[in-house]
C-alpha cells in the first residue's frame, strides 16, 4: 500500500510512504516565478502553481512507486489532500492561492481516477505533533519530519532555491497520518515525559 500526502500551498509538496511508514519518494509542487517592476526601481516577485507540471509531478512520483514494486493502482494507493482553509491574519491573495492549489490538486486526482480523501490540518496535526514542543506550526512539522525520516527527506534549502521546504514536512506527515488511517491504527510516538516513580510504602 502507498499513502501519498499533498500539501496544497505554493511551497507545498507530494510525499509517498509505504505500509511500513518508509519514505518512497517526494516531489515539490511545481511553480512559475514572475517578476514585475514597480515604482522606485523595486521589483515584486509573484509565485504561481503550474497545473500541467503538477500533474506530471504526480505521475512521476506514482511511476517511481511502481518501479519500486509498490504498485499504485487502486486499492494500492490513496491520496490524502489537506483541506484548504483561511488562516488568521492571512490576506485575500494568499487565501485565494491556497484554495486554488487545493482545487487544482483535487481536479488532477479525480481526473486520474485515483482514490483520495480530505483531511483537516487540525486532525492530522493533533495526532502527528502531540509530542512536539509548542511553537510555530511549520517549525513543529519540520522537527517531526526530521525525527521520522531523517536525511531521506531533505529539509534544508539547496543552493538557488528560494521557496521554503516546510511543504515537504507537512506532506510527509499527512502521508504518515493517512497510512495510519489505511491500516486502522493510531501512531504511537515516544513522548518526552518521564515516568512518575512509584511511592514506597
Amino acid at each position: 500500500m502507498i499513502s501519498l500526502g499533498i500539501d496544497n500551498g505554493n511551497t507545498g509538496a507530494l510525499v509517498a510512504v509505504n505500509e511500513k511508514y518508509q519514505l518512497i519518494g517526494y516531489r515539490d509542487t511545481p511553480v512559475v516565478q514572475t517578476t514585475k517592476a514597480k515604482r522606485g526601481g523595486k521589483k515584486s516577485i509573484k509565485i504561481e502553481v503550474a497545473p500541467t507540471a503538477m500533474k506530471a509531478a504526480l505521475v512521476s512520483l506514482l511511476t517511481e512507486c511502481q518501479s519500486k514494486d509498490c504498485g499504485w493502482v487502486a486499492p494500492g494507493v490513496k491520496i490524502w489532500l489537506e483541506v484548504a482553509q483561511a488562516m488568521p491574519q492571512q490576506g485575500l491573495s494568499s487565501t485565494f492561492k491556497t484554495g486554488r492549489g487545493f482545487g487544482l490538486w483535487e481536479g488532477i486526482v479525480v481526473g486520474m481516477d485515483l482514490p483520495y480523501d480530505i483531511v483537516h490540518a487540525k486532525t492530522w496535526t493533533k495526532v502527528m505533533l502531540h509530542d512536539v514542543p509548542v511553537g510555530d506550526p511549520k517549525d513543529r512539522s519540520m522537527i517531526k519530519a526530521q525525527r521520522l525520516f531523517g536525511s531521506k527527506l531533505p529539509l534544508v534549502k539547496p543552493m538557488g532555491r528560494v521557496l521554503s521546504l516546510d511543504g515537504r514536512a507537512d506532506a510527509s506527515l499527512i502521508a504518515y497520518y493517512g497510512m495510519s488511517q489505511m491500516l486502522c491504527v493510531t501512531p504511537q510516538f515516544q513522548t518526552t515525559k518521564r515516568p512518575v516513580p512509584k511511592r514506597v510504602p
